[in-house]
């Protein structure tokens, strides 16, 4: 899977935590459906170039592609290589794999730790900005 954080683990999973066998199990299978849909499914850009024209930065991007397109059309990648990649894209049902994410994701809420609920301790008052300090 590319490393986007934000672009396509958070937005899929969000923020909760997963701390036991069940809740990691749970984001296995999701992670496992969501590599093969964004590794053969999903076009992203590449950043080709970055320039600074005064205060503005001019950036070049290329055409969207998939993560599988840009391995295929390396020609440095073995030939054996790139004919198991063909054939595990084409063993892959775009909308069975996205029912099966779906599930699993439906499942993740479930499995989440609780959110500690903040009490504060006595002789501490909220101050600006959300900080505590002490009451003297």
């Amino acid at each position: 899977m590319e490393q986007k954080n934000f672009a396509s683990v958070r937005k899929i999973v969000g923020y909760a935590r997963f701390s036991d066998d069940r809740g990691l199990a749970a984001l296995g299978a999701v992670y496992s459906r969501y590599d093969n849909l964004l590794n053969y499914f999903y076009p992203c850009q590449k950043l080709l170039e970055k320039e600074r024209v005064g205060s503005r930065v001019r950036k070049v991007y290329d055409k969207p592609r998939t993560p599988f397109d840009r391995i295929v059309s390396d020609g440095e990648v073995p030939g054996e290589l790139r004919d198991k990649l063909v054939a595990k894209k084409a063993a892959v049902n775009l909308v069975a794999e996205m029912e099966a994410m779906q599930k699993a994701i439906d499942k993740l809420p479930s499995l989440a730790d609780p959110v500690p609920e903040f009490v504060p301790k006595r002789g501490l008052k909220p101050l600006l900005f959300g900080s505590y300090g002490l009451i003297f």
